[in-house]
């Protein structure tokens, strides 16, 4: 468990990624978005992943133009190695000619090594023209409901002359090597994409074209999911995945995810604390010891749920970047106000989350068993 710590100023006032320069540990940063998702993950060799990058708005460039600035602050430079997209929702991936991976790319030019993108689909050029008609020229592989969000998307990244396209790769689950740092003890491995091995309430796979049919899934199913080792530290992330039949657009994906992933240290809270997520089997396989929840303050889906932030709270400490919504009782939470830094300087034997306001907490990884990765 944890224990109070007294951080240095530096990284008390500043933040734990902008430490990295300085002191070269293995740090993650759930930046302070609102309502939305992104995070920046470096490891002590300065390999670097963007996960998600959403915006409060689909016209709107604000975060990503702050989260390059604490990129460039946090590697003294404009590259980061890998950008991973959970899934097609503006507030983690923004929208093509606006904001978002796209702004980071081609306007703040952030250089990215590789994206790991979902397999929702393809442009194919029908017409012949060049220009990608997203509501005409999309084909359909791993989809459920569709917006512009995505469809623009698969259009700019499905472009092979796209500064995204030349660079992008199909996630692919179980695969420990699409994302590899080169430090000891550091692996990256995909467990969940597409909706792979999950099905919809009437038993039909959720991995195939799924746009005509009848309770079309929750884009939030297809999430892409990472598990991050460093040392002893084990870390999961997963986007908005679904874990409950709400009899809507929700399927239990976590349900197959799970074994993939085991009992870990640290849980960034599946689809902001929603009551669709972080099941009450799930937490039982995972039982975090921090969860870290990325959410806006009084957002009108009324995030965290009471019931999701009590479950998490019986497994260890829960860390919000903003309070979210203000009926909800915040007991025992820690709310940042800001961004909320996780960093190790001994190997991945102990890690600090630390909070803008010179709060920090230490805790031990627990070293636990990985189980085998089977599709």
């Amino acid at each position: 468990m944890r224990a109070p710590v007294l951080c240095a100023v530096a990284c008390a006032v500043v933040c734990a990624c902008a430490c990295a320069l300085a002191d070269p540990g293995f740090s993650i940063t759930w930046f302070d978005v609102g309502q939305g998702d992104s995070q920046f993950i470096v490891f002590p060799s300065g390999f670097s992943i963007l996960v998600d990058m959403g915006e409060l708005k689909w016209n709107s460039a604000r975060n990503a133009q702050a989260v390059a600035n604490k990129i460039r602050n946090a590697t003294g430079g404009s590259f980061v190695n890998v950008a991973v997209i959970s899934h097609y929702h503006s507030d983690h991936l923004g929208e093509v000619g606006y904001g978002g991976l796209w702004y980071l790319i081609e306007v703040e030019n952030i250089e990215f090594g590789r994206i790991i993108d979902r397999d929702a689909g393809v442009w194919l050029d029908l017409d012949g023209n060049g220009v990608c008609n997203d509501t005409t020229e999309i084909v359909y592989h791993n989809a459920g409901e569709t917006s512009s969000i995505g469809s623009l998307w698969t259009c700019y990244v499905t472009d092979p002359t796209t500064k995204a396209g030349k660079i992008r790769v199909l996630a692919d689950i179980c695969n420990a090597n699409q994302i590899n740092p080169t430090d000891a003890g550091a692996s990256v491995r995909v467990v969940a994409a597409n909706g792979f091995g999950a099905v919809t309430k009437k038993g039909d796979p959720l991995n195939q074209d799924l746009t005509n049919y009848p309770n079309k899934p929750s884009e939030n199913d297809y999430s892409v999911g990472l598990l991050v080792t460093f040392g002893s530290i084990k870390y999961f992330t997963c986007g908005d995945l679904d874990g409950i039949y709400d009899g809507g657009d929700a399927n239990d994906v976590e349900s197959y995810v799970g074994p993939r992933v085991g009992m870990v240290d640290i849980y960034k809270v599946n689809h902001h604390g929603s009551n669709t997520s972080s099941s009450t089997g799930f937490l039982a396989t995972l039982q975090p010891q921090v969860s870290v929840i990325s959410v806006g303050y009084n957002n009108s889906y009324n995030h965290p749920m009471q019931t999701t932030l009590s479950g998490l709270n019986k497994y260890g400490d829960v860390f919000l970047t903003e309070q979210g919504d203000p009926q909800v009782d915040y007991t025992g939470t820690h709310v940042a106000w800001g961004d909320v830094t996780l960093f190790s300087s001994d190997g991945g034997n102990t890690f600090t989350v630390s909070l803008p306001n010179g709060e920090s907490f230490k805790y031990t990884g627990r070293k636990s068993y990985t189980p085998a990765c089977t599709l």
